[in-house]
């Protein structure tokens, strides 16, 4: 199948044959288990108050993509900085759980 899809591709277009590594069960077992693993992440950060805070996170990376295409020097700084004491601040936030989770 994947060489009648290489030809097909090859007909229409001039692009190179794709490379499709091969689909067995070790990589079916593999993609399991990442799936299993982002489920229970996601359902546990939208349990707690990690829902709010990975909201804010992102919208911290925005900012500090924005200030590094824009060069805002100023920005990045303060972004820079945020991220520091960030950490800090979610290691308080989370104590209860951390607490919860490692007893």
């Amino acid at each position: 199948m994947l060489e009648s899809l290489n030809e097909w591709l090859m007909s229409i277009t001039n692009a190179p044959p794709l490379y499709l590594p091969a689909f067995g069960i070790s990589q079916a077992i593999d993609i399991l288990i990442v799936a299993v693993l982002l489920y229970f992440v996601i359902r546990w950060i939208r349990r707690t108050q990690a829902w709010v805070l990975l909201k804010g996170i992102g919208f911290i990376l925005a900012v500090a993509l924005a200030a590094q295409i824009f060069d805002l020097v100023t920005v990045q700084w303060i972004v820079n900085n945020a991220i520091g004491i960030g950490l800090v601040v979610i290691v308080i936030l989370f104590q209860p759980e951390l607490l919860h989770r490692f007893r």
